[in-house]
């Protein structure tokens, strides 16, 4: 009906406000965009319109645009509510809490009967991992909309994760009766999937986790293609690292006494975000959690003669000290870092492009963390991942297995070619000893001990926003419940358990 309307009258931007937010509600929010811009457009009078345009840009992950949008609507309107609510929403996707939950209050002072502040705010506190502070925001407001989706969605999610799960479940199951968007809906099952398997029923979890990741292959953000594209990608590196080839590699005279980054790799749930919530906790480091520094030297080297991977070969040390300028000029575009403090960056799917990161930085240190490799490709499948190339092969387990596979024998394949300064931690080695473990890993790096490091869910606390599933495991005290939980999958997982065989036995695993 709205683009009937629209073929009628393209000049009413009334029309195009509501087609935008049919976009948004259908998972469609590049769509939405276009067209909260031409009803701004055509009505710059409008303070809801930039509110809805920020949303959606956020769900695009065009985060300064979106900060740019809000800002300026706010110069003209500096006490909507409503914009103030998205200021905030963009502050949160920046990892910026403590600035969000300013805006977010003043958003609640200025316009106390609007509902999404509290709703919003409430997530900010879960994201924290402040469960008591979200769930009194959630009682505050619950007491004026008794029926306010998101503040109910929190409430449950809140008791689920105090263990509360026959209450969760009830909860979960009472909002599947309203109306519901396809991300919402998504979000629900993952969360009656979570339920379940705290309630030991693997059968009813596995259910609820696939049809949550069905439902996650129907948004529109979620592209086979490219899916497809990440995996041509890893085949491409695959064929061209070999010995001959790097021994061809141009010479490049020593770097001499550098800064180089920690780099934390793997595969997306083998725990990465616990060891480096761990040694953030120490002084000297300074994490970067998955942010695209090393994408920032592959868009560069792009432009070099060969391209990637080909242009490694002869790269030059002008070249060199080109993309080291670039990766920490990203960096630090991100984030401060005082002092001399180790810059640790963390991001799993780095693994892909361990020899561009050997080649600008060889005298880094890689720490690859190795989980069962049972338990990494079920819980990927498990948990509710933002779709991107890489995780969007996690919405099946068939497809999880060979991504990660595919990543293992890239992996083993860097190990084999290139001189790598590389340590290994397994996770279960981590969470059962977790000293021994750390101080081994110090002791490499030539770092003093401090007991801080285990101390980590204070540290995580203090960190704010964890942008990875993770964020609600790692506040939590060192626990086993995660360590082989496959077993209880088993008949789910045994299709492919002759697939990741030699990946179960290089680590050290036993089937």
């Amino acid at each position: 009906m709205v683009e009937r309307a629209l073929e009628l009258d393209r000049r009413n931007p009334v029309f195009h406000l509501s087609h935008g937010r049919i976009l948004m509600r259908c998972g469609n929010p590049a769509a939405a965009v276009e067209a909260f811009k031409e009803s701004a457009h055509l009505d710059p009078g409008d303070p809801r319109i930039p509110q809805h345009l920020v949303f959606a840009l956020i769900e695009c992950r065009r985060i300064p645009e979106a900060e740019a949008a809000a800002r300026g609507a706010l110069d003209k309107w500096p006490a909507s509510a409503e914009l103030l609510d998205a200021l905030g929403m963009v502050l949160m996707a920046q990892g910026q809490p403590d600035e969000a939950r300013g805006v977010l209050e003043r958003a609640r002072e200025v316009a106390p009967d609007y509902p999404d502040a509290y709703g919003n705010l409430a997530i900010l506190h879960e994201q924290r991992n402040h469960l008591d502070a979200a769930l009194e925001v959630v009682n505050e407001g619950l007491k004026r909309w008794p029926a306010h989706r998101t503040l109910l969605f929190i409430h449950a999610r809140c008791l689920r994760r105090r263990g509360q799960y026959t209450e969760a479940k009830l909860a979960f199951q009472g909002l599947l009766q309203g109306e519901l968007t396809g991300k919402l809906h998504l979000d629900i099952e993952f969360e009656l999937g979570w339920c379940a398997d705290g309630m030991d029923n693997s059968a009813e979890a596995f259910r609820h986790f696939t049809q949550a990741n069905l439902l996650a292959e129907q948004l529109p953000s979620s592209s086979t293609a490219q899916g497809a594209d990440y995996l041509r990608m890893l085949a491409s590196l695959q064929k061209q690292f070999d010995h001959g080839w790097v021994t061809s590699w141009r010479r490049l005279p020593p770097a001499g006494k550098t800064d180089d980054p920690v780099f934390i790799i793997g595969f997306p749930r083998s725990g990465t975000t616990l060891l480096d919530t761990m040694l953030g906790a120490h002084p000297e480091f300074k994490v970067l959690e998955e942010q695209p520094t090393v994408q920032t030297m592959l868009e560069r080297l792009a432009t070099f003669a060969g391209g990637y991977p080909a242009g490694l070969a002869t790269l030059t040390a002008e070249q060199q000290l080109t993309l080291r300028t670039a990766y920490f000029q990203a960096a630090a575009a991100i984030m401060d870092r005082p002092g001399q403090q180790r810059l640790l960056d963390k991001s799993p799917f780095n693994t892909a492009h361990t020899g561009l990161i050997h080649r600008i930085f060889p005298e880094a240190l890689l720490i690859f963390v190795a989980r069962h490799p049972g338990d990494v490709c079920l819980s990927c499948f498990m948990n509710n991942f933002e779709l991107n190339s890489g995780t969007r092969h996690f919405t099946r387990l068939e497809t999880t297995v060979r991504l990660y596979c595919r990543v293992m024998a890239l992996w083993l394949t860097y190990v084999e070619c290139l001189p790598l300064r590389y340590q290994v931690v397994r996770y279960e080695d981590l969470v059962n000893q977790p000293e021994n473990e750390l101080r081994h890993l110090l002791d490499s790096l030539g770092i003093s001990w401090s007991a801080g490091v285990l101390q980590h869910t204070t540290h995580a606390l203090e960190r704010g926003h964890i942008p990875t599933p993770s964020y609600a495991q790692v506040y939590r005290p060192i626990y086993h419940d995660a360590c082989y939980r496959w077993r209880r999958y088993a008949d789910y997982l045994q299709p492919f358990l002759g697939d990741l065989q030699p990946y179960i036995e290089r680590f050290g695993y036993a089937v």
